[in-house]
């Protein structure tokens, strides 16, 4: 831990110049929402760099496409559950399944992509590409 903390500027900066290549790869990907930094913030840590998919998709879409990418070499995940719906909140709060649907709808669309620190451009491109063709295939299966 020490011996990271010496290279910690380093190693946002570098994570901060993969997001931004993930961000111009991917700016005119359809059906892909990327993230969206507020203005007040000054700098990001970058530990991973989370897309979403447009509205129209659901969770087994998702699912779909983070299998598909699997198959063709290329590891994703679903990113978070929401905090209400951890065993936690929901033993501890009786939270459920509803309770916060908007939360719930973005959720069960997000998809963390391949990142870290000495992720290269040439993996990047792999991913995108990949990803599109994902989608295309995905929306084939959809019959849209």
């Amino acid at each position: 831990g020490t011996s990271q903390l010496r290279r910690l500027s380093r190693i946002i900066d570098l994570r901060g110049q993969a997001a931004a290549r993930y961000d111009v790869l991917l700016k005119d990907v359809p059906d892909v929402i990327t993230p969206v930094i507020r203005s007040e913030v000054t700098r990001m840590s970058w530990f991973v760099y989370v897309i979403r998919l447009a509205d129209e998709y659901r969770r087994s879409d998702r699912d779909w496409l983070i299998s598909w990418l699997a198959d063709h070499g290329i590891q994703t995940r679903p990113y978070f559950t929401p905090i209400h719906l951890q065993p936690f909140y929901v033993s501890e709060f009786g939270y459920r399944t509803g309770d916060f649907p908007v939360t719930e709808r973005v959720a069960e669309r997000t998809i963390s992509l391949p990142f870290f620190t000495m992720i290269t451009p040439e993996q990047q491109e792999e991913v995108v590409s990949r990803l599109k063709e994902g989608i295309l295939m995905c929306r084939k299966e959809r019959g849209t």
